[in-house]
């Protein structure tokens, strides 16, 4: 969830609060967030183990919603969908049709495809990005330990 908002807002969150429930070796079982952007927008994020499994991703926006089916791992013989709604109030959705493919197969081909050529960057997740998600990582896990939101800026 945290790479997809960084890739829909094309920046890092300025400021983070985050809740968890851990178990009892001290791992989050569960995590819910909110992310403050510079330009006003705020994302929520949540990822867990224990609730039925779902990998649901709304995007609210002035223009309409977008709703991915299976954002993260896409069932390798089943399709999946993009519905997009244009409009404020009881607009019309359009589906789009994502044919079945395995997820973990193409990131190691897109790998592959890096190493063979010499390629330093993923141009899909350049290295600043992963940079910044491992600063937004330490800081999420701070709030949950500390109760307190943690600016990022």
């Amino acid at each position: 969830p945290l790479s997809l908002a960084r890739t829909v807002l094309g920046s890092a969150p300025q400021r983070v609060s985050a809740s968890a429930r851990w178990n009892i070796g001290g791992v989050d079982e569960l995590l819910a967030a909110t992310l403050e952007y510079a330009d006003g927008t705020i994302a929520q994020i949540e990822c867990d183990f224990v609730t039925a499994f779902h990998q649901t991703t709304q995007i609210h926006g002035d223009a309409g919603l977008i709703e991915l089916e299976r954002a993260f791992t896409m069932l390798p013989d089943q399709p999946s969908a993009i519905r997009i709604t244009r409009g404020a109030h009881f607009a019309q959705a359009e589906t789009i049709t994502i044919p079945p493919a395995n997820h973990y197969q193409l990131q190691i081909e897109g790998f592959g495809h890096l190493v063979d050529h010499g390629h330093g960057d993923w141009p899909e997740m350049p290295l600043a990005d992963t940079l910044d998600n491992l600063k937004t990582i330490a800081a999420l896990y701070q709030s949950a330990h500390e109760g307190r939101p943690i600016d990022l800026a």
